[in-house]
């Protein structure tokens, strides 16, 4: 999961840097870059969570799975 979390976070930065590129044609490219700029760094922190989040439920789900074979 951790590869796929670096992978996210690559592809944030990307989309980040072309729609920095892109935001040059807005009617206020200065606005456009600040929330170019928020929007990117917002995703870069929170995406990787994501992952994280599905390796939990899935662990969860295992969980049950096995206490349900034991019989408890």
């Amino acid at each position: 999961m951790q590869g796929t979390a670096t992978m996210l976070r690559i592809l944030t930065v990307v989309g980040t840097g072309v729609a920095w590129r892109e935001s040059r044609r807005s009617l206020d490219p200065g606005m456009g870059r600040f929330f170019t700029v928020i929007g990117g760094v917002l995703m870069f922190f929170t995406v990787p969570f994501i992952p994280q989040s599905i390796a939990h439920n899935q662990f969860g789900r295992a969980t049950d799975v096995y206490n349900r074979a034991l019989g408890r």
